[in-house]
C-alpha cells in the first residue's frame, strides 16, 4: 500500500498543474461547438474545467486573449492537416473571429 504525500499549499508546481493554455483552448473549443461562442463565456468555461474563474487569468489575460489563441490553434491545425488556411471548423472560426473584432472596435 503506497501513501501519497499530502500536497502543499498554493500553486501547483508545473508537472502537477491542472490547468494550461493547450487544456483551456480545447475546452474552450468543444463549448463554442456546442453553444456557439455566446456559449463561451469565462464562467462556462471555468465550470466545464473544474475550476474558478479567477484561474484561467493566471493563464489567458481575458477573452480576446482567448479568442486569438483559438483562432491560432484552428489556423495551425487546419496548415497542419490540409497544407492550407482552409479551416477544419469555419462557422465556429468565422463567429469567433466576429466577436473577436467586435471586442477590439468597442
Amino acid at each position: 500500500m503506497t501513501i501519497e504525500p499530502k500536497r502543499a499549499a498554493g500553486r501547483p508546481r508545473k508537472q502537477d498543474a491542472v490547468l494550461d493554455k493547450e487544456r483551456i483552448v480545447d475546452a474552450a473549443w468543444a463549448l463554442v461547438e456546442r453553444g456557439g461562442v455566446e456559449g463561451l463565456t469565462t464562467r462556462t468555461l471555468a465550470a466545464a474545467l473544474g475550476v474558478k474563474s479567477p484561474a484561467l487569468y493566471w493563464h489567458v489575460p481575458g477573452m480576446s486573449a482567448l479568442h486569438s489563441l483559438m483562432v491560432e490553434r484552428m489556423l495551425t491545425e487546419s496548415i497542419r492537416r490540409n497544407g492550407s488556411m482552409m479551416s477544419a471548423r469555419p462557422s465556429a472560426a468565422i463567429s469567433c473571429h466576429t466577436v473577436t473584432v467586435a471586442g477590439y472596435w468597442r
